[in-house]
């Protein structure tokens, strides 16, 4: 039978108890309480029948009671934030007592409430920070939400742009597209014809080079790479290291939108580009350069440095240039085509030239002779542009100062020494064949378009181009002999399958070319006027 006494509570003679903290076969680790941990143990000792002294004993645990503390981190509700304290969870006792402390690692103590190990408060004390953590993500994912919902409410607020009505003259121009398919199809027929394969290559002959012995070759110097940013820097290579610095700060301004002499913008603002909508990369200054953002920063620039000055690629792109000026110089049909290819650019180049030249003087000239701008605009165009050679024909076997020659004295201009040849540049204007005696007409003034280029036209010199341009022009300015004879070629029969089949624009008729002639004529008589002037002038 159990009974009390002054000591405590005696057990009977039979039972045998021992300390908790000498029972091996208790696992204080294990779940919160098994009902196994109660029986075999007592706060007794070894003695039968005796009380353990300055002991109270307690029959059984309750359930674990949670102990919080006061760590100093904040959240939307409350100024501070209970986490489970450093020592960890409380283990109760059915007593308002508890078993005395003998061992680190034993939960018990003589306190009112007893903690856990260090490592699980750890845990908890990660796990909290973790939260906290995904917070303030949230927070920062909610404030873009919200700027990406003020921006489209933005755009949807907008009022819709109201389109200016269309030119009554602006019906798209059916020959460009005609145009467009015929370089479409001389691009396939010459991808289907193919390109003759280059001569091959002569052989690299191969140099034996001892491997051992005295005469092993020596590790050159060249071969050692040289780091730009090294202490040690040749001073040869210390100009290098100036232009390369200024071209990765040049670089690094462009990944940040900062130019030259902007300012740095605050980290906390998005910045993107407007062309590309793509955002600018800010640099946090006021964080170290090995923060995150900093160095995703670095490595971008330096991604792009990289490939923008990458001298090893540079040098492979001059070998693949180089590769057909040396095809050139060994094969005269390939020069013969080049130096084709290279006059057919230049002329193209002139031809925009003058219709540079032309609109520049198109409006004063309009205003002058009370003519239609847009209709004269219509029928400008590259295409139809006469030729200008400045030199003689590729076979004609005539030297570029013989040419000169022939030129100055069409021209009637007297030439006494070869450095007054020198100072004259000529150009040798083409007729076209393709052209009627009308589109002869449209020619402004050539002696006012003359007037603004440094070199002198020389024209009907019976030199003429057969360039057959992709454009059909308008019907009045098509020879209708020459386009005849161009139709029976088999050659022209794709190109001049739509000429003839536009007609011509509104207003172009023969009161039209009644007054360009007029206008060219007074335009001659006053030029021829003004040379009379200057002739009487220099004779005085």
């Amino acid at each position: 039978m159990y009974g009390n006494n002054d000591y405590g509570l005696y057990l009977p003679a039979d039972l045998e108890t021992t300390r908790p903290e000498q029972e091996l076969n208790r696992n204080f680790h294990e779940g919160l309480y098994p009902d196994s941990s109660a029986q075999g143990s007592g706060t007794f000792s070894q003695n039968t029948g005796h009380a353990y002294p300055h002991t109270i004993p307690t029959l059984g645990l309750g359930p674990p009671s949670y102990v919080f503390s006061q760590f100093p981190m904040h959240n939307e509700n409350s100024s501070m934030i209970q986490v489970p304290s450093e020592s960890g969870m409380a283990v109760p006792s059915r007593s308002s007592r508890s078993r005395p402390l003998t061992d680190t690692q034993c939960p018990y103590s003589e306190t009112p409430t007893q903690f856990m190990g260090p490592d699980i408060a750890t845990l908890l004390a990660k796990m909290t920070m973790r939260q906290d953590h995904l917070d303030q993500e949230n927070q920062l994912l909610k404030r873009d939400n919200n700027a990406l919902h003020a921006r489209i409410s933005s755009f949807e607020n907008r009022p819709t742009p109201v389109a200016a009505p269309p030119p009554s003259d602006t019906v798209p121009d059916p020959r460009m597209a005609a145009a467009a398919r015929k370089k479409e199809g001389r691009g396939r027929a010459r991808k289907e014809r193919g390109v003759p394969a280059a001569a091959p290559l002569p052989p690299v002959p191969e140099i034996d080079t001892p491997t051992s012995g005295t005469g092993a070759p020596q590790q050159n110097a060249l071969q050692i790479p040289v780091y730009l940013g090294s202490a040690k820097l040749p001073p040869e290579l210390l100009p290098v290291r100036t232009a390369t610095q200024k071209f990765v700060s040049r670089v690094f301004r462009e990944v940040c939108g900062v130019g030259k002499k902007g300012e740095w913008p605050d980290s906390s603002i998005i910045r993107v580009k407007e062309i590309t909508q793509e955002q600018y990369l800010t640099p946090r200054f006021d964080g170290l350069i090995t923060d995150a953002s900093n160095q995703y920063l670095i490595s971008v620039v330096a991604r792009k440095a990289e490939m923008d000055l990458l001298v090893h690629h540079m040098v492979e792109n001059s070998f693949t240039n180089f590769g057909p000026q040396w095809r050139r110089q060994n094969n005269s049909d390939l020069a013969a085509s080049n130096e084709l290819n290279l006059r057919v650019g230049r002329w193209k180049q002139r031809r925009y030239l003058k219709i540079e030249q032309k609109l520049s003087i198109l409006r004063t000239f309009v205003a002058k002779h009370g003519l239609d701008l847009n209709l004269l605009i219509k029928l400008l165009d590259e295409a139809h542009e006469s030729d200008e050679a400045s030199g003689p024909e590729a076979d004609s076997g005539e030297s570029q100062e013989t040419w000169k020659a022939r030129m100055a004295a069409l021209l009637g201009i007297r030439v006494t020494s070869r450095a007054a040849l020198d100072k004259l540049e000529f150009l040798e204007v083409l007729g076209a064949d393709w052209r009627s005696d009308e589109w002869s007409q449209l020619a402004l003034s050539s002696q006012e378009r003359e007037r603004t280029s440094k070199y002198i036209c020389v024209r009907e010199t019976g030199r003429s181009s057969s360039r057959i341009p992709d454009l059909a022009p308008w019907d009045f300015g098509i020879s209708v002999p020459w386009l005849k004879e161009a139709h029976a070629l088999p050659e022209n029969k794709t190109l001049l399958a739509d000429w003839k089949t536009y007609g011509n624009p509104a207003r172009v008729d023969n009161t039209f070319f009644d007054m360009l002639a007029r206008i060219d004529h007074n335009a001659d008589d006053a030029y021829n006027a003004d040379n009379d002037d200057d002739s009487d002038n220099d004779n005085a």
